[in-house]
């Protein structure tokens, strides 16, 4: 019974549905000087999850670019561990400019 109680509490510390999906990204820098490439692991109405290379400095706060769409929307670094980091929309989505990829 403790166990059920542990895995139903854990599922509800996430309030946001995610939906799982793999999309190129690009994390913006500089206004568009610097591009970094990441992969889009998985993405809410409030954020998104990830992957970059393990060793990849960033900054807290940066423009993510979702190639396929040409869409740029703002994000803060919430969390990190290793080449996974989970990101939070601090603004709306806007269309891109564009970036030589």
């Amino acid at each position: 019974m403790g166990e059920m109680l542990r895995d139903s509490t854990t599922a509800e510390l996430r309030h946001v549905r995610r939906t799982r999906l793999l999309k190129d990204g690009r994390i913006v820098l500089h206004r568009g000087w610097s591009l970094i490439d990441c992969a889009i692991r998985d993405t809410s109405d409030s954020g998104a999850r990830l992957s970059v290379k393990p060793n990849c400095e960033l900054p807290q706060n940066f423009d993510l670019l979702y190639v396929t769409e040409e869409r740029l929307v703002p994000c803060e670094v919430r969390w990190r561990r290793g080449d996974r980091l989970g990101v939070r929309f601090s603004g709306p989505f806007r269309k891109s400019p564009p970036y030589r990829l």
